[in-house]
C-alpha cells in the first residue's frame, strides 16, 4: 500500500502540468478589472474631469471676525459671484462635462478591450509562428534519421546531405528561438492582465461575427462615435468661451452682512472687482483657439460623411474575415495535405528534396500570410469599432 501512495505521488511529481488554455473573452474581462493600463485611465481621466469641474464652483466664501480683549467686535461673511455663477453659464458646462465624462469613461473600456485584443493576437499569431516551426523541425528530424542511414538516398549527393544539415541546424536555431521568445511573451501578457504567473496557451480567437451594415450604422447614434465627441468638445469650447468672457468683461460682485457687537447691529455690503487693468485677454485668444480647432476637426465630417467612412470600413473588415476564412478553412488544409503527401513520398524514398522543399516553401509562405490577415483583420475590427464607439460583439 505504501508503495503504491509512494509511486502515485512520484508520477505527480514528475508529469508536468499541463498549461492552462485561456481565451480572449477570459483575457480582456481580468484586463478590464485588473490591469494597470485599466487604473491609469481611469486615473487620468477622473483628475482632467475633477480639474475642470473644480474650476466650475463657487468661489468660497470668506468669513472675518474683529476681536480684543472682551471678545468679538465685528463679524462678516462675504461671497463672490461671477457673472456666470448668477446667470447660470457654470451649471450648463458642468451638465455638458458630466455627459462628456460618462462617454469618455464608455471609450476608456473600449480602448482597453482593444489593446488587451491587440496584445493576445500578437501573442496568439507568436504562438502559432513556434507551432509552425516545431512541426517542421520534427520532419527535418525524421528525415535527418532516413537520410543518414542510406548513403545515397534519394539520388542526394555528399554537398546535398551537407546542405540539409545545415538546414536542420538553422531551423531548430529558429525553433528553438521562437520558443523561448514564446515564453517570454507569455510572461509580458500575464503581467499586462495582472494575473498570478502560470503556464498559458492562447486559444483560437473566435471567428469575427459581423453584425449587419444598419445595425452598425445605427449603433452610431447611441454611442460615442469620433463625430459625436467632436461635436460635445465644440461645445464645450463655446461654453468655456462664453463662461469666461462673461467673467472677464463684468466685475466679480461680492455682496455679504456685517454684524457689530456695540451697537447689535447688521448691515450688507457689496463689493465690486472691476477687470479695469486685468481684462484677460491672452486667456482669451486661447479659448477662441480651442473652439476654431474644435469646429476645424469637426468640419471633416462635412466633407466626407461619417455613414460614407463607415461603410468603407466595414466593407474591409468583410473582406478581412473572408481572407482570414479562406486560409484557415481551405488554402492550409489543402497546402498540409500536400506536404504530408510528398513528405511521405520522400521518406519512401520517391521525391527529392527540392520537391519537399517547393512545396514547403508555399506552404510557409501561405502560413505567414495568414497570420499577417489575421493581424489585419483585427486592425480592420479596430478601425470600425472606434468608428462607432462600441464593440461589435456588443451591438444588438
Amino acid at each position: 500500500m505504501k508503495k503504491s501512495i509512494f509511486l502515485l505521488l512520484l508520477a505527480v511529481c514528475i508529469i508536468p502540468s499541463q498549461a492552462e488554455i485561456i481565451d480572449l473573452n477570459q483575457s480582456i474581462s481580468h484586463a478590464v478589472v485588473n490591469s494597470p493600463l485599466a487604473a491609469e485611465k481611469i486615473a487620468i481621466r477622473l483628475a482632467d474631469t475633477a480639474e475642470q469641474l473644480d474650476r466650475n464652483r463657487l468661489t468660497n466664501p470668506a468669513f472675518g471676525i474683529e476681536f480684543n480683549q472682551e471678545g468679538i467686535l465685528e463679524a462678516a461673511l462675504e461671497q463672490p459671484l461671477r457673472l456666470s455663477d448668477i446667470a447660470g453659464s457654470r451649471q450648463s458646462y458642468k451638465r455638458l462635462l458630466n455627459e462628456i465624462n460618462t462617454l469618455e469613461e464608455r471609450l476608456d473600456l473600449l480602448s482597453i478591450t482593444q489593446q488587451t485584443e491587440a496584445a493576445y493576437y500578437d501573442l496568439y499569431i507568436l504562438q502559432e509562428e513556434e507551432s509552425f516551426s516545431r512541426q517542421r523541425l520534427g520532419f527535418l528530424n525524421q528525415a535527418k534519421k532516413y537520410i543518414n542511414n542510406s548513403i545515397n538516398f534519394n539520388g542526394m549527393n555528399e554537398a546535398d546531405v551537407i546542405t540539409f544539415e545545415a538546414d536542420v541546424l538553422a531551423a531548430q536555431t529558429e525553433s528553438n528561438n521562437l520558443r523561448f521568445t514564446l515564453e517570454h511573451e507569455y510572461m509580458i501578457f500575464l503581467r499586462f492582465l495582472n494575473v498570478e504567473f502560470k503556464d498559458i496557451t492562447l486559444k483560437t480567437p473566435d471567428t469575427v461575427s459581423l453584425p449587419n451594415l444598419e445595425a452598425v450604422l445605427n449603433a452610431v447614434k447611441s454611442n460615442p462615435s469620433p463625430k459625436k465627441m467632436l461635436e460635445l468638445k465644440r461645445d464645450r469650447a463655446e461654453k468655456e468661451l462664453r463662461v469666461f468672457n462673461q467673467d472677464r468683461r463684468l466685475p466679480v460682485i461680492t455682496p455679504g452682512v456685517k454684524y457689530k457687537k456695540d451697537n447689535d447691529e447688521l448691515s450688507g455690503l457689496i463689493a465690486l472687482e472691476v477687470p479695469l487693468w486685468d481684462s484677460k485677454k491672452n486667456q482669451y485668444e486661447v479659448h477662441l483657439a480651442d473652439l476654431t480647432r474644435a469646429k476645424a476637426l469637426l468640419s471633416v465630417f462635412d466633407n466626407i460623411p461619417l455613414d460614407e467612412i463607415i461603410k468603407r470600413a466595414y466593407g474591409h473588415l468583410s473582406n478581412q474575415i473572408e481572407t482570414v476564412n479562406a486560409y484557415h478553412t481551405k488554402i492550409l488544409p489543402i497546402y498540409q495535405k500536400g506536404v504530408t503527401k510528398i513528405e511521405d513520398n520522400f521518406l519512401r524514398g520517391q521525391a527529392s528534396v527540392i520537391e519537399v522543399w517547393q512545396i514547403r516553401e508555399k506552404q510557409l509562405d501561405a502560413q505567414a500570410k495568414y497570420l499577417g490577415s489575421l493581424k489585419t483583420l483585427l486592425n480592420a475590427k479596430t478601425d470600425l469599432e472606434l468608428l462607432i464607439g462600441i464593440r461589435l460583439e456588443d451591438i444588438q
